[in-house]
């Protein structure tokens, strides 16, 4: 049993990973992309995907840790150490993910920032 889940573990680690490093990858080039263009409709769309992948990516981490820590404290479940290994990578890649999307979250911020202010005069009397 302990076989099987490891395998599942390491295949959905893999998966994620395959999946996410292009998709974030994708997302930094669509960013430089729409700034340059200055498409600033874009680029707030692109920081609000980016917040809720963060926010996924970050729960999934955090769930993970929790999953961890009661298969560590609990050794009447006699889990193998192999799975709390491939609980843990899994654990770390999404919080890499989770950084990797902060750091993207901030570029697009600081893009944002930079875009001045159309100010309107009030007619004074």
């Amino acid at each position: 049993m302990a076989n099987l889940f490891e395998n599942f573990m390491l295949t959905i680690i893999l998966m994620l990973v395959l999946t996410m490093v292009p998709r974030i990858v994708w997302a930094y080039l669509k960013v430089e992309e729409s700034w340059q263009h200055h498409d600033l409709a874009t680029l707030h769309e692109l920081q609000h995907e980016r917040n809720t992948w963060l926010l996924r990516h970050f729960s999934c981490g955090a769930a993970a840790m929790l999953l961890l820590w009661i298969l560590q404290a609990q050794p009447a479940l006699e889990i193998s150490h192999k799975v709390t290994v491939a609980v843990g990578i899994y654990a770390g890649c999404c919080l890499v993910f989770a950084a990797l999307e902060c750091l993207l979250w901030f570029r697009i911020h600081r893009y944002l920032s930079l875009v001045p202010v159309k100010v309107t005069e009030r007619n004074q009397r």
